[in-house]
C-alpha cells in the first residue's frame, strides 16, 4: 500500500494529478484540501473511488482520498476541528492537522496531537499509523512562548509506548530536532525549512518499508512537502 500525508496548500484539484502522477498513492491524506463536493467536476473517481473531507471552510479542510473503501469512525475530539480517525484495508488511521487555537492557545497545534491520541487510546494497540502535519519540531519545545498542555517529546513517548515510531526518523537514522530533509518551507523560502510532518508507523512494521521519500523544494506547489510511504 502507497500512502502519502501532504499539506497541498489548497486548490488540491489542481494538483492531485501531479501527485498521482508523480507518488501514485493509494491512500492520501491531504490537509488544506478545499471540499471535493464543491468542485464535482474536477475531482474524478477514476483518480480516488473514495473520499472523505472535513472541514469548516470549504476552501481549506483536511481530506482522505482513497482506492479503498474508507469507514469511518465516530469522533471523540469535538473540539479539535481537523482530524480524520478512519480504517481502510484493514489498517486504522488518525489523519491530522495541527493548528493554532487563540481561544484555548494551551491546546494549540501538537498540543491538539497530544488531545486526538488520548481520545483515541483504544485503537493504538490495533494496526494503526498517525500521520499529518503536526505544525511541530522537537526544537520548538522549549521555547518560552510554548506554553501548552503537551509538548513533542510528550507525544513521541506516548506514541512509542504503543510501539509507534516516526519513520522518517527510523528509516534515515536521524535526531529529533536535527532533521536534513525539511517538510516545510516557512514563505516559501529554501533557506526557512522546517521538519514538521510525520508518518508513525508500528515498529514491527517498519521491516515492511518497501520505501520512503520526502518530497524535494521546488517540485511541489506547496510550502509542505508530501510524505510518501509504500509498505
Amino acid at each position: 500500500m502507497k500512502i502519502v500525508t501532504w499539506n497541498a496548500n489548497m486548490a488540491f484539484r489542481k494538483k492531485q494529478i501531479a501527485l498521482v502522477e508523480k507518488l501514485d498513492p493509494d491512500v492520501a491524506f491531504i490537509q488544506e484540501c478545499e471540499d471535493p463536493d464543491k468542485y464535482l467536476d474536477e475531482f474524478p473517481d477514476k483518480l480516488f473511488p473514495y473520499r472523505i473531507w472535513k472541514g469548516e471552510n470549504k476552501s481549506k479542510g483536511i481530506a482522505v482520498f482513497s482506492k479503498y473503501e474508507i469507514i469511518q469512525l465516530d469522533e471523540k475530539s469535538p473540539s479539535t476541528r481537523y482530524y480524520l480517525p478512519v480504517k481502510i484495508n484493514g489498517t486504522f488511521f488518525i489523519g491530522i492537522w495541527a493548528m493554532n487555537d487563540k481561544e484555548k492557545p494551551q491546546n494549540r497545534y501538537i498540543a491538539q496531537v497530544w488531545n486526538i491520541l488520548n481520545k483515541y487510546k483504544e485503537i493504538l494497540n490495533e494496526d494503526i499509523i498517525i500521520l499529518g502535519d503536526f505544525n511541530w519540531n522537537i526544537f520548538w519545545d522549549n521555547k518560552e512562548w510554548a506554553t501548552i498542555v503537551a509538548d513533542f517529546r510528550d507525544v513521541n513517548a506516548m506514541l512509542n509506548k504503543y510501539d509507534l515510531v516516526s519513520v522518517y526518523h527510523n528509516y534515515l537514522n536521524e535526531d529529533f530536532g536535527k532533521e536534513k530533509k525539511p517538510t516545510y518551507f516557512h514563505l516559501y523560502k529554501e533557506n526557512k525549512g522546517y521538519h514538521t510532518d510525520y508518518i508513525y508507523l508500528k515498529k514491527n512494521k517498519m521491516e515492511t518499508i518497501k520505501k520512503f521519500s520526502v518530497g524535494q523544494y521546488n517540485e511541489w506547489e506547496s510550502d509542505h512537502m508530501p510524505l510518501f510511504l509504500e509498505i
